[in-house]
């Protein structure tokens, strides 16, 4: 079983479905603007495919409506191996809370609230 399939089983999970891209997933944060603001999801190896055996971290980036990186709301990534289901669970937790934290944030208002959510991640 690869890090990808126990990622997206995690996400399903809280009924959240991402989109795939080459090396990651991609995940609207509005999905009525499906090309606005979003989130990806990648290892830290660049690779969604691995072996959950070899899986070295999670990292959740946050992306402007233009595509432009704001920073990082989750992230395990390092050098050493980690529990991928474990990790899993953790980063679609924070996936999930930052898009009811995003949905409830009137329009104006959330450019401040994702910049202070990638701030308490850090």
């Amino acid at each position: 079983m690869t890090g990808g399939t126990l990622l997206l089983a995690a996400l399903m999970h809280r009924e959240i479905t991402p989109g795939r891209e080459s090396l990651s997933y991609r995940i609207p944060l509005d999905p009525d603007a499906p090309t606005g603001a979003h989130l990806y999801v990648a290892d830290s190896n660049l690779d969604v495919d691995h072996a959950s055996a070899e899986h070295t971290g999670w990292v959740v980036y946050v992306h402007d409506d233009n595509g432009e990186p704001l920073g990082v709301i989750y992230s395990t990534a390092g050098d050493q191996t980690v529990d991928c289901v474990t990790d899993s669970e953790k980063a679609a937790e924070a996936i999930q809370v930052l898009l009811l934290d995003y949905e409830f944030t009137p329009l104006a208002n959330r450019p401040a609230m994702l910049r202070d959510a990638i701030r308490d991640a850090a």
